[in-house]
């Protein structure tokens, strides 16, 4: 027994790199969720992505949006006829992943949407980016010299977040495409590689205007002169804007401008009554952050290094926490925290046990306000039913759906969002000015002590978070085998 507990301490202090019972344990984690759970979203992308070979080969590629105006995806679950919302480019990389999906359709009449092997496939899609974003986190750490062992421990920290759980292994959620060319449009910025910058940030445009968070900031932190920031700006949008000029035509396409019009809507939400009239907190911050981005003068490489990392990540901490939001986008916020925890060594153990604070209270508040993404319905159309039993079989004893329930009345469910608000709010404030950058040089030590029980105790709470809507299911199967 001695000498499993001197082994159990050696383990814990051979930390220089995650090891395999480090990865195998978040691999067992994340497949559990990645098996478990998909989301309508998905579902009815996959379907207008396998559309846009229809409308391709029957002469209608023009009139794409009308060809998927008010359908439904033929999942027996998510039935719900929506349009296509989204700009032309996500459609393209649904269309070219699901080919095989197309065919197996067209050909052989396979019911695909209600195939788990065919869903899972198109899910895979989404773990194919999160590598690359894992690889281009990778990267960019070693561009900031961090050495390669604790550039490892961040790819882990952040494959291991709960705000990806959430929002891609959850509600299976295709932001991770636009967030992976945003990393290597950042890493083409610290290499200062400007027209590659410029060219991977306006496809990532292109895909998701939540890249203009992070491509202003950045444009301002670096050029000064105001014809220049011009022409960066709309060579960023470029792309954006001749893709929206080629299917302009179709009237179709208004469903993509109403998501613009509800994305605004959500950013003036919150507002302070100031001066004449109500002030968006997120567009007054917002101004006060591009000033500050202009007037920041970078003099050298490790100016640049510092405030890059920093102004990525108050780019979406002004979003996420003073613009309401949806549980779907929380995945942006995940890379830039994680890059600049690792870049303050000094704060390290601080940073890090905050960041663990503020995105599990994050996530906590999204399954209060959106129960309906972490809900038993999620379940439905995935594995665990064809093994265990179908929900409806199921005795309800325990899932995110009675959080509304519980809380019915508003306002127990008022108290506990606004606790955990508060916590998120202050944590991400807290990150903002700790880590605000210094004059003295933030080098990173070959010599900093990790403490694994630091990244196993985050693993617990972001795995024991996300893994409530399974123990509620599994709480329905044990119920019935027990009572029944």
């Amino acid at each position: 027994m001695i000498k499993g507990i001197v082994k159990i301490k050696e383990f814990f202090k051979n930390t220089v790199q995650p090891q395999k019972i480090d990865w195998l344990v978040l691999i067992a984690i994340s497949l559990l969720l990645f098996l478990s759970h998909t989301y309508n979203d998905i579902l009815i992308t996959t379907r207008q992505g396998i559309n846009l070979w229809n409308a391709l080969f029957s002469g209608h590629i023009l009139n794409f949006y009308s060809y998927n105006y008010n359908i439904v995806s033929g999942n027996v679950v998510y039935n719900i006829p929506q349009g296509a919302w989204y700009d032309f480019l996500v459609y393209v990389v649904y269309a070219i992943w699901n080919f095989p999906l197309w065919i197996l359709e067209k050909f052989f009449k396979v019911d695909i949407m209600n195939s788990i092997l065919c869903i899972l496939w198109s899910k895979t899609m989404l773990i194919f980016f999160l590598g690359l974003s894992a690889k281009m986190i990778n990267k960019i750490c070693l561009e900031l010299k961090i050495n390669e062992n604790l550039a490892k421990w961040c790819v882990f920290s952040y494959l291991s977040s709960t705000l990806v759980f959430s929002s891609l292994f959850i509600i299976s959620q295709d932001n991770i495409i636009s967030l992976s060319i945003m990393l290597i449009g950042l890493l083409m910025y610290l290499q200062e590689k400007t027209r590659k910058f410029i060219f991977w940030f306006a496809l990532a445009i292109a895909f998701k205007y939540f890249a203009l968070f992070l491509f202003i900031p950045l444009i301002l932190l670096k050029e000064k002169r105001i014809f220049h920031i011009l022409k960066y700006l709309i060579s960023g949008m470029s792309l954006a804007i001749i893709t929206k000029l080629i299917f302009s035509f179709d009237i179709a396409t208004k469903a993509t401008g109403k998501l613009q019009n509800d994305l605004y809507s959500f950013l003036i939400k919150n507002s302070l009554q100031l001066s004449i009239g109500n002030v968006s907190i997120f567009f007054l911050l917002t101004a006060l952050f591009y000033i500050f981005c202009y007037y920041k003068k970078i003099n050298s490489m490790e100016d640049l290094y510092k405030f890059s990392i920093y102004v990525s990540f108050l780019s979406f901490a002004i979003f996420f926490g003073f613009a309401y939001t949806y549980p779907y986008w929380s995945i942006l916020l995940a890379p830039f925290t994680i890059l600049l925890v690792f870049q303050n060594h000094n704060k390290f153990r601080f940073n890090l046990l905050i960041e663990t604070a503020m995105t599990a209270s994050f996530v906590m508040a999204q399954m209060v306000v959106f129960y309906w993404c972490y809900g038993i319905k999620t379940i439905k159309p995935m594995l665990l039913p064809k093994i265990f039993g179908q929900v409806s079989s199921l005795p309800k004893v325990f899932s995110i759906d009675h959080i509304q329930l519980l809380t019915k009345g508003g306002g127990t469910k008022n108290n506990i969002l606004s606790a955990l608000l508060a916590i998120f709010l202050a944590c991400l404030i807290t990150l903002a000015i700790v880590n605000f950058p210094k004059d003295n040089k933030n080098e990173i030590s070959e010599d900093i002590v990790i403490d694994r029980s630091l990244f196993w105790g985050r693993l617990a709470i972001s795995g024991g978070i996300c893994l409530i809507p399974i123990a509620g299911y599994f709480a329905g199967v044990l119920y019935k085998l027990l009572f029944y």
